[in-house]
């Protein structure tokens, strides 16, 4: 099932089960930090991007 189809299943079912879309929706959340932190990255600590130089190198000929 591709993401586009979940999405409508979970509208479909949230206009019938309100309280139910509120409970998969917690889940959800913390599912998705459990499986960032599975693959190996830690939210705690994040990559710096790299320091951009101040002077352009000349061009060489």
């Amino acid at each position: 099932m591709g993401r586009k189809a979940k999405l409508k299943k979970l509208r479909k079912s949230a206009k019938t089960d309100p309280e139910a879309a509120k409970r998969r929706q917690n889940i959800d959340d913390t599912q998705f930090v459990k499986d960032l932190q599975r693959q190996g990255y830690d939210l705690k600590v994040g990559d710096r991007a790299p320091d951009i130089p101040e002077s352009s190198p000349e061009p060489q000929v």
